[in-house]
This record gives C-alpha cells, sequence and structure tokens, in this order.
C-alpha cells in the first residue's frame, strides 16, 4: 500500500510514493503521509520552458503588423515566433498559460479589396460549421474597438476546445485574436482569456 502525491509544475512533473508492505501499512502510514506532504518545489526562479521567452508576456508588439495584446496577469508568457510558427504557420503572436494549457493566437491576412467584419464573423462561422457539424456558435457580439466577437465550443475526439474569437477588420487587413483552452480547463481561465483578446490593439488605419 502507498501514500501518492503528484504535483505538477509548467516544464516538470513530481511523484511522490511513500509505501510498505500491506500488513505493515496502519503502523507506517501516518509517517508515511507526512513525508509525502512535506514536499516542497525546488528553490529559485522556475526553468524556462523551451519555445517560451522567460518572464512574463506583459504588453506584446506584432511582429508582422502595428497591433498590440496585453496578458491579462504575470501567468502568462509568449511563445517565440519559431515555436508558434511549428504549431500554427499564421500565428503572428502566442501567448500561453501553460499551467492551464490556455493560449491566445493572432493571426491576420490581406485581401485585394476591404472585407466587411461582418461579413467576416459568418464566413468565419460557416467554415466552423462545415468543419464540424458538432460545434456550438454563439451570438454574434459588438465587441472593444470596433471588434466583432463570438463563442464557440468545438468537439472533438479526444477533447472539447472552448473558444473566444475577436475580429477587428483595418483597411483590407482582416486580423482574427483567438483565445481557447480545454473545456474542463476553460472556467478557471474562462476571464482571462476575455480580456486577453478584448485588449487587442488594432493598428491605425
Amino acid at each position: 500500500e502507498a501514500w501518492t502525491g503528484v504535483v505538477s509544475v509548467p516544464g516538470h512533473s513530481y511523484q511522490i510514493i511513500g509505501m510498505a508492505q500491506q500488513a505493515g501499512f496502519a503502523a507506517s502510514s501516518s509517517e508515511l503521509r507526512a513525508m509525502v506532504e512535506s514536499f516542497r518545489l525546488p528553490e529559485g526562479p522556475p526553468q524556462a520552458l523551451a519555445g517560451v521567452v522567460p518572464g512574463p508576456a506583459g504588453r506584446v508588439l506584432g511582429v508582422a503588423a502595428n497591433y498590440a495584446i496585453t496578458a491579462p496577469s504575470e501567468r502568462w508568457q509568449l511563445r517565440t515566433a519559431e515555436a508558434a510558427h511549428v504549431d500554427n504557420p499564421s500565428a503572428d503572436r502566442w501567448l500561453t498559460r501553460p499551467d492551464r494549457d490556455a493560449h491566445v493566437v493572432v493571426a491576420f491576412e490581406d485581401t485585394a479589396e476591404p472585407v466587411p467584419i461582418a461579413a467576416l464573423a459568418a464566413t468565419l462561422q460557416e467554415l466552423m460549421r462545415g468543419n464540424n457539424s458538432a460545434v456550438e456558435l454563439g451570438p454574434v457580439q459588438p465587441g472593444p474597438r470596433g471588434s466583432l466577437g463570438f463563442h464557440a465550443t468545438v468537439p472533438a475526439e479526444k477533447m472539447t476546445i472552448e473558444f473566444e474569437y475577436r475580429l477587428h477588420v483595418v483597411d483590407r487587413r482582416s486580423f482574427q485574436v483567438v483565445g481557447f483552452a480545454r473545456k474542463e480547463l476553460y472556467p478557471s481561465v474562462a476571464e482571462e482569456l476575455r480580456q486577453a483578446v478584448d485588449s487587442f490593439e488594432p493598428p491605425a488605419p
């Protein structure tokens, strides 16, 4: 029999096990449990995660466009451009909160002609329905700085993802600011995801 403790932090997971033969477990149970619960994380700054810029993200400027987005707390970090492009080649910036597996991605595209923002929102929702008939889409609503936004629940084979979308159109450039997290973790970061996507500052026209 055993007492088992599990501790997970970004970049590391620890398992602490105090065990004894079943016949003698009762006599040593309290001591084993005390040792398991005595575990403390190593002191000093956390080890930097691969593909993540060390330290809190703070206010982040765009790479290929002149915009800004602000992380909602010090728990959020900025992925390097190289790491972001591996997962999503269209991502210009990618914020992440590793302890909640939560993310905010900024992507944009240039069009030959200006696209009405309402048409952009409608087209995006149509594409999402076409790709996944089980998707649940919230109503399109106005957001900060002339944006439109909506919530989406996208079930997949292994997990369900909750999304917060904010769309901006500046001249012939269309921005998608997308926050997302797994359904089971979404309630713990929903407010921060909304804060992050609402913080987006589009370029001046």
